[in-house]
Order: structure tokens, then sequence, then C-alpha cells
């Protein structure tokens, strides 16, 4: 599963840096408390999503200059090139299928080819 957050947290530091912009000219434009909102919880390292994610990005675009559009684009660019390809994703459940199978096998020690023939198989023997 692909994640946004931990990218728009990246696109958004990145921006305020380059802009040299402080997170309390960021917290400000948000209308939170300087030392906390901003560099605790959205640049942090929590998971958690800010109550009003518009509200702050919209400050974080409004004071490096980044277009909000630019800041969400470039977060899902950077999710994107992360994120496993439909081929990576096959070969995944392709493994866990055989684990499984693998797993099935040493609890009822039988493969399953050796298990009971159906009534088909049967009735053409």
């Amino acid at each position: 599963m692909v994640q946004l957050l931990p990218h728009l947290k990246v696109v958004c530091r990145r921006a305020r840096e380059d802009a040299g912009v402080g997170y309390a000219k960021v917290a400000g434009e948000a209308g939170f408390s300087a030392s906390t909102s901003i560099s605790r919880t959205f640049e942090g390292t929590g998971d958690a999503w800010p109550k009003n994610p518009d509200l702050v990005v919209g400050a974080y675009a409004k004071t490096t200059g980044v277009s909000v559009f630019d800041l969400w684009d470039a977060a899902v660019k950077l999710a994107r090139e992360e994120a496993p390809t439909l081929q990576e994703l096959a070969e995944g459940a392709l493994a866990d299928a055989n684990a499984a199978d693998q797993s099935t096998r040493r609890v009822s020690g039988k493969s399953p080819s050796s298990r009971r023939p159906t009534a088909k198989k049967r009735q053409a023997g």
C-alpha cells in the first residue's frame, strides 16, 4: 500500500527549507502554535494526518511561494517513484501463494497432487 503523507511531508519541508522559512512562520500562517503543531506533527515522525491538511499545505504554499497544486503534485510523483510496480506486486502475490501452499503441505503432510481424486477423475480412470 502506498502512503502519501510521508511524501507530502518531505515535499513541504523541502519547500520550506528552500525558501528559508522557519516552522514558526508556517505554523502562524496555519493558525497553530509554532512550538508544537508544524515541527512535531506534520514534519515529525508521526503518521497522523493533520486535522485539516488543506490548511496546512496552504500555509506551506503561502509562506514558500510554491503553489498548493505543485506541492501535492510533487508528493504524488515522489510516491509513484517509490511505489512498487505491478510486476513487483504480482511477484509478491505469487511468493505469498507459494509460501501458503508450502505451509499447507507441512501441516497436512500431503502435497496437493496426493489428495483424493475427484469424481470426474475416478470415472475417467
